[in-house]
């Protein structure tokens, strides 16, 4: 159970009060920066440390435009709190019910959940992982507020696209990179993709879902899952467990975006555990991998030769040590979430890659691109 004072801070700062962007574009992660100090057990004083060192970059809410409907606003990027709005309405016609809300708008919604760097995302994920339904439909508002689909046809059909496939991953990664980079560098220039989207890699990962969208899916479609990978639930941490992988072997080290896929990965998570064993978290687990591999190769594909370790025995007390170095700094709020995300998985997975993840994370500043 959410303690009353997390509730109290949640609500205080969520999108009743302040923009879900500031500075133009940039997404606005109070809500997960508290919500991941939370879940690292960091006390109330050190999250309001946090918020103080956080609250100067918050904005108003926005001026709505009353004259768009709903369905204007898919990816306008504009009237952000008349989103707001609607999604409670649903939420009330749903009877405050969650699970009910995400069946009925998440199909709507999913197939763009890459815009905003996928920062909506990781709010709806954060928001369940606790349980704090406001936030969750912040979450789902933004998605919708900055939505940028890939839509063909091949994933009306099959929305278990990834699963069924016979090849390594990397392999399959490798092959993306050779055949989509130079066709992807092409049509970022495009008309429709500079009003699509506004940062270099929302271009290219737009123009790959616009113009090459069955491409995408048959790369995602070829990558082999292993045999025990049973539930839809299974799938979603493996897809998360690729992610991680591909942090760490990066040799661009505390890539933004490839952290950003850990996040993202460990959000699906969140999503797939509320909607269980059906084609709906398929679909968004097959969205995930989309996001995942285009992401990848927008970055122009970091080289994966990193052979980081971590010397030490890793047990509750080397992830105390961490936590405890973690906590008496003040850092971007990124880190704050890969290494509780890492935290929770090591105990949870027992994966190797975690504790590389975190030591990664808290020793390399972020790098946005080369």
């Amino acid at each position: 159970m959410t303690t009353p004072w997390l509730v109290e801070l949640l609500d205080k700062y969520s999108s009743k009060n302040y923009h879900i962007e500031y500075d133009g574009f940039l997404s606005n992660h109070m809500i997960h920066g508290i919500i991941a100090l939370y879940r690292l057990a960091a006390d109330e004083k050190r999250i309001q440390e946090f918020i103080k060192f956080y609250t100067h970059k918050l904005r108003d809410p926005e001026v709505v435009k009353e004259e768009l409907t709903i369905e204007d606003l898919k990816g306008a990027r504009i009237s952000y709190p008349k989103l707001v709005e609607y999604y409670r309405g649903v939420y009330r016609d749903c009877n405050n019910d969650m699970k009910t809300v995400l069946e009925k708008v998440w199909p709507q919604l999913c197939d763009g959940s890459a815009g905003s760097a996928i920062h909506g995302l990781i709010h709806l994920g954060y928001a369940l992982s606790v349980e704090h339904d406001p936030s969750a439909i912040d979450g789902l508002a933004y998605v919708h507020h900055s939505y940028i689909p890939i839509t063909c046809e091949k994933l009306n059909k099959n929305p278990a696209i990834f699963g069924q496939g016979k090849e390594n991953p990397f392999i399959v990664v490798n092959d993306m990179t050779e055949k989509l980079t130079d066709k992807m560098l092409n049509k970022v220039e495009d008309e429709t993709i500079q009003k699509m989207a506004n940062s270099y890699l929302q271009r290219r990962i737009a123009a790959l879902f616009k113009f090459y969208p069955e491409e995408v899916l048959e790369f995602v479609g070829r990558i082999q899952v292993p045999k025990d990978v049973k539930t839809c639930l299974d799938l979603a941490y493996y897809a998360l467990h690729l992610s991680l992988i591909v942090y760490v072997k990066s040799a661009r080290k505390n890539d933004f975006f490839l952290l950003h896929g850990i996040t993202s990965g460990w959000s699906v998570v969140q999503i797939v555990k509320i909607l269980g064993d059906c084609d709906l978290s398929r679909r968004t687990i097959t969205v995930y991998m989309a996001i995942l591999l285009s992401a990848y190769v927008g970055q122009l594909s970091p080289k994966l030769n990193s052979t980081d370790e971590v010397k030490d025995e890793v047990n509750d007390e080397w992830w105390k040590k961490i936590t405890e170095e973690l906590l008496a700094r003040e850092l971007d709020e990124h880190i704050y979430k890969l290494i509780q995300v890492c935290k929770e998985l090591w105990k949870d997975k027992g994966w190797p890659e975690c504790p590389i993840a975190a030591r990664i994370a808290l020793d390399h500043s972020l790098k946005f691109r080369d």
